[in-house]
């Protein structure tokens, strides 16, 4: 799990988790193709302080 702390075509996702973050550049969502971020956030709206989690974590 983590929380997104920036999210724009030009520089990526920035996801905060543990001690540190992580600047995403490519996303794979299951049974899709990888994509470059640029091309990701023009169909996602992903906002800072949004959470990531699994499937398996998500609550139903």
């Amino acid at each position: 799990p983590g929380t997104i702390v920036r999210a724009n075509p030009k520089d990526g996702f920035v996801i905060r988790a543990g001690q540190g973050c992580v600047r995403v550049l490519e996303v794979q969502l299951q049974n899709h193709r990888r994509l470059p971020v640029k091309e990701f956030l023009h169909g996602a709206h992903i906002n800072p302080g949004e959470k990531l989690t699994s499937e398996a974590q998500q609550p139903n």
